[in-house]
C-alpha cells in the first residue's frame, strides 16, 4: 500500500503538467510572407503556423490561434503570460531576457530593398550611413544590426509593407530592410516587383525561432519542443513547406 501511495505522489507532478498544458495560445506576424501572415479570410497561415501545428499535434496539445494583433502588443501579451507562444521571431539579447527561445527551425536572408533607378553598392552596414532607411515596427535583425542602426543610421520604423514600398517607390526614403522572401512577395503583391529590388549582398542570415512566454503553463515543454524541431529540421518537412508556399505564391 505504501509503495502504491509513493508511486501516486511521484506521478502527481506529471499529471499536473499535463492538465496545465492541454491547449496553447499562439499568434504571429500578420505580414511576414511566407513565414507567418494573414490570408484574405484573416486566417493566420504560413510556414511557422504549419510547423507549430505539427509540433503541438505530436505533443498532444491543442492550438488556439489568437486574433490579429499588432506585433508589439503580441510581445506585451507574451511577457504578461496572456499569450503562450509567438510562432516566428529572430533572436536578440533583450528578448532572451524576457522570453524562452526554442531551437531555430529555419534560416532567412535579410535584404536591402531599393528603387531600381536609385540602387547603390552595399558592402557592409557602413554603406547605409548618410542614407534614410525603413525597417519593420518592433522588429529586430540581430544584436549587431540593431546596435549599429541605433548608433549610426537614420532609419525609421514602418507598420506595413505596402506603405513602406510606396515610400521607397516615391523616393521618400533610400532603402528598406526586410526579409528577402517577404520583400519579394510584398513587392509582387502590391505591384512594385519591377521597380523595387533587393541588393545583391544580404545584410544577414538569421535563424527563426519560436518565442515562448516564461509564464506559460506550457513552458515546461520547451525541451520536448526543441527535440521535435530538431527532428523536423533533419527531415524535408520544412523544405517542402517552403516550396509549397513559393509555388502557391507563384515563385516556382
Amino acid at each position: 500500500m505504501l509503495r502504491y501511495l509513493m508511486l501516486l505522489v511521484l506521478m502527481l507532478p506529471i499529471n499536473l503538467y499535463a492538465a496545465e498544458c492541454q491547449s496553447i495560445q499562439i499568434n504571429g506576424s500578420t505580414g511576414w510572407e511566407p513565414i507567418s501572415y494573414r490570408n484574405a479570410d484573416g486566417e493566420l497561415v504560413g510556414i511557422a503556423v504549419e510547423v507549430a501545428k505539427r509540433i503541438f499535434s505530436q505533443l498532444g496539445v491543442n492550438i488556439i490561434i489568437g486574433k490579429d494583433l499588432p506585433w508589439k502588443r503580441q510581445q506585451l501579451r507574451l511577457e504578461k503570460g496572456s499569450l503562450d507562444l509567438i510562432n516566428a521571431a529572430y533572436y536578440n539579447d533583450k528578448r532572451s531576457k524576457k522570453f524562452l527561445y526554442s531551437q531555430p527551425y529555419h534560416i532567412e536572408k535579410i535584404a536591402i530593398f531599393v528603387h531600381i533607378d536609385r540602387s547603390f553598392e552595399f558592402k557592409d552596414l557602413h554603406s547605409l550611413k548618410g542614407k534614410v532607411g525603413l525597417r519593420p515596427l518592433g522588429g529586430t535583425y540581430g544584436n549587431d544590426f540593431d546596435q549599429f542602426a541605433t548608433d549610426n543610421l537614420n532609419i525609421a520604423e514602418f507598420s506595413d509593407n505596402e506603405s513602406s514600398l510606396k515610400r521607397i517607390d516615391q523616393g521618400k526614403e533610400d532603402y528598406l530592410v526586410l526579409a528577402l522572401m517577404d520583400g519579394l512577395f510584398s513587392a509582387h503583391k502590391h505591384g512594385y516587383s519591377s521597380s523595387i529590388i533587393p541588393l545583391t549582398k544580404n545584410v544577414a542570415q538569421l535563424p527563426i525561432y519560436f518565442l515562448m512566454s516564461k509564464k506559460s503553463p506550457c513552458a515546461h515543454l520547451i525541451k520536448k519542443i526543441n527535440s521535435r524541431l530538431k527532428e523536423l529540421k533533419s527531415s524535408n518537412f520544412i523544405k517542402n513547406l517552403e516550396e509549397k508556399y513559393l509555388l502557391k505564391l507563384g515563385y516556382i
